[in-house]
């Protein structure tokens, strides 16, 4: 008795933790604007990506 008591219990958390994670889903308008978002990002992260991996001089104040 116990133990269906918990995994029932079980599930019925689960399934709420299921139906929030539905409502922050986002829907079908919202990914085309994420796909557009990261079509518009995508140079930028390249770029990025370039100037890390080099050596950028540094500008070092001298102290008298």
């Amino acid at each position: 008795m116990l133990k269906t008591f918990l995994i029932n219990n079980r599930s019925s958390r689960i399934h709420k933790k299921g139906e929030k994670l539905k409502e922050l889903y986002p829907i079908a308008n919202e990914w085309k604007v994420i796909k557009e978002m990261v079509k518009l990002l995508s140079p930028f992260e390249s770029v990025t990506c370039l100037l890390n991996e080099t050596e950028v001089a540094e500008i070092v104040e001298k102290q008298s």
